[in-house]
């Protein structure tokens, strides 16, 4: 302490262990930790208060942390702000308290330990990362940039901009307090298995969730969804307000990956993600009448995409199927090129995980008023076909000829 700035420029600060807890500054001076510096409360049971001048407060761009057991409190007692640019973490059973006003680029890193915010938190770059342990403070908690990978507890409100995300591991991340998520903010949830918390991110708030900015979902650890698995990502005590701008309830989202897209329901106190199709899957609505399913190529033909509707769908000259208006099971088949489409009906039946393709063809007809221009049994007029005899959908395009179809059985 005393006047002007203490600048560590690659020297280690730490606790001294003759079982008192110590300050740097004493309101009095301001502090830089450069790049090569560091402030290290290692000593257990003991607390390393830094305490800057209101005019200079204290600058950090090395590491902060709070190692062993011990404390690292950044105290605002002289008015003095705290702006980071580097790390702050918290180890082998450290705690950090904020008491001061802490503004951070960089990056926060609690991990499974804890950290008490009694001042004020804002996050404008950077990462803020807790990996299981506790935070809790007295005022909201500000993220408006950045990344939050959290799992663990938090007990405070969380006005977010930012990219929260829920990370995996445990039971997912519960906040106790309000969560309003704006316009710019994105909530991302990560899937890599079916179990929630674990496996796939999950958000649990006890306090109300105003939702807003975009709904975000990806695949890791190789992990790819099924049509019939459904993912509870957030859960609150109160009704969710607002939408998300991306997605409305009942809408479709795309994963990050384009791999596909999940349906979005957000009524009530959840947000569900469920009904996966791959992409190229296009699912019935009401008023269409067309759907294409996965493609099915000819080292693996009839790969398909198995859903349930009741609603009628026609599926048409490169693979139509029609269906009555009854609930079964079907699959909707789209096809590159006509060879797939033979390779269907000459091979043997295609399985799904939800049912069997069966192919039962028509037999060729001719249209009224027109017949084929030879005798020929492939419809074919010099090596040509002649579409003008056949109905739509009675013969397959193949090699610049026609093949017709066999009758049924």
């Amino acid at each position: 302490y005393g006047s002007g700035i203490l600048t560590n420029v690659d020297n280690t600060i730490q606790g001294f262990t003759n079982g008192t807890s110590y300050t740097l500054g004493l309101d009095q001076i301001g502090i830089i930790n450069q790049a090569a510096g560091v402030i290290d409360a290692n000593v257990s049971g003991l607390a390393l208060y830094v305490d800057p001048d209101a005019a200079d407060g204290l600058v950090n761009q090395g590491v902060m942390r709070a190692s062993n057991g011990g404390t690292l409190f950044l105290s605002g007692n002289g008015g003095g702000t705290f702006t980071n640019s580097g790390t702050i973490e918290a180890l082998t059973g450290g705690v950090l308290s904020f008491n001061g006003t802490v503004t951070s680029s960089g990056l926060v890193d609690v991990q499974d330990n804890s950290l008490s915010v009694t001042g004020s938190y804002t996050q404008t770059a950077g990462t803020f990362r807790l990996a299981g342990g506790t935070v809790t403070s007295s005022t909201a908690l500000n993220f408006m940039a950045g990344l939050v990978d959290a799992r663990g507890s938090i007990t405070a409100s969380l006005t977010n901009s930012a990219n929260l995300q829920p990370a995996l591991g445990g039971s997912g991340l519960f906040v106790t307090g309000n969560v309003s998520l704006l316009s710019a903010s994105k909530l991302t949830f990560q899937l890599g298995g079916l179990t929630q918390g674990s496996q796939y991110g999950f958000l649990n708030v006890n306090g109300t969730v105003a939702l807003g900015g975009q709904l975000v979902v990806s695949f890791v650890n190789a992990f790819q969804a099924a049509n019939n698995n459904i993912f509870t990502v957030l859960s609150s005590t109160t009704v969710l307000s607002g939408a998300f701008t991306n997605v409305a309830s009942g809408g479709r989202v795309n994963a990050s990956d384009g791999s596909g897209s999940f349906l979005v329901t957000y009524s009530g106190d959840n947000v569900i993600l469920s009904d996966f199709q791959p992409s190229g899957f296009a699912p019935v609505r009401k008023g269409s009448s067309t759907a294409s399913g996965a493609v099915a190529n000819r080292k693996t033909p009839g790969a398909t995409q198995a859903m349930t509707s009741d609603e009628p769908r026609s599926i048409g000259t490169l693979g139509r199927i029609n269906a009555s208006r009854v609930r079964t099971q079907r699959t909707g088949i789209r096809l590159q090129n006509s060879d797939q489409l033979r390779d269907m009906l000459e091979g043997a039946d295609t399985t799904t995980a939800k049912g069997q393709v069966i192919v039962h063809p028509r037999s060729q007809t001719k249209s009224a008023g027109a017949g084929l221009e030879n005798n020929s049994p492939n419809g074919l007029t010099n090596g040509k076909a002649d579409r003008r005899s056949q109905p739509p959908g009675d013969t397959i395009s193949r090699r610049g000829g026609a093949i017709p179809r066999r009758s049924a059985n």
